[in-house]
């Protein structure tokens, strides 16, 4: 609304009648456009303190931006905010990143994306109980639906609370929505792994592989470690090898 109040204020900046036919006064679009400046330049704090990590000053910021952010676009995109800024401190692997998604989903604790995004952090921190709350409550919702991560995640959760029966019924859940989904099938592979069935397990990372477009140089270490642990060192070494290439190009 902003971006827009401004672009016709400059471009019919003679026509009354324009600004009548938006129910703006004058006063009103200089108003709008002072707040979105300042909304702009509380964000541009939040992320300058952030690089030169004055993390005390910057939570203030953030605080102020979060404020501006709820006068100018409401409660949702307050959510959005809180999310986004997760989001970059999970990049920085931070403890507060959990905060902010918390924060998020308490103003909306219907917001299935938000839970599978905590559920995740959870799940890369090892806190895999936590992980399985939150994929229940990103599934139960509904939002998920068509979609495989959720299931993926819960399955690598389950996974590392070794229950082994569970993590293959979301593997094969994943893999029943989207049968294109590498990571679907990596996520069963490592179970097959677990109940000590490498030809499973290896049927699912050759898919996997075949899969993924991009490449991904751990797809080819995880499968070099199942050859190794079958005997097979010179195909582990021809994977550790392709998987480096795969590194260094990148």
């Amino acid at each position: 609304m902003f971006a827009r109040a401004r672009a016709l204020t400059l471009l019919f900046a003679s026509s009354a009648a324009l600004i009548t036919t938006l129910g703006l006064a004058w006063y009103e679009i200089d108003y709008l456009n002072q707040l979105e400046q300042s909304y702009e330049a509380a964000f541009r704090r939040v992320r300058a303190y952030r690089e030169w990590h004055l993390d005390a000053d910057a939570r203030r910021a953030f605080e102020e931006y979060l404020t501006l952010t709820g006068k100018s676009f409401g409660e949702r995109a307050v959510v959005a905010a809180l999310m986004s800024e997760g989001h970059f401190m999970s990049m920085s692997d931070s403890e507060e990143a959990v905060g902010y998604y918390s924060r998020a989903l308490s103003l909306r604790p219907d917001y299935g994306p938000g839970y599978e995004v905590r559920g995740h952090w959870y799940l890369q921190h090892h806190e895999f109980g936590a992980a399985v709350l939150d994929f229940n409550k990103a599934i139960k919702l509904k939002y998920s639906d068509g979609c495989a991560e959720p299931y993926e995640g819960r399955s690598a959760a389950y996974l590392g609370l070794s229950q082994f029966n569970a993590a293959l019924a979301d593997a094969d859940s994943a893999i029943q929505i989207d049968s294109r989904d590498y990571w679907a099938f990596a996520s069963r592979a490592r179970v097959y792994a677990q109940l000590n069935q490498p030809q499973l397990a290896l049927a699912d990372w050759n898919e996997a592989i075949k899969l993924s477009v991009d490449s991904i140089p751990s797809l080819y270490e995880e499968r070099a470690d199942l050859y190794a642990s079958i005997g097979r060192l010179d195909l582990a070494s021809r994977d550790r090898a392709t998987a480096a290439a795969f590194s260094a190009a990148k």
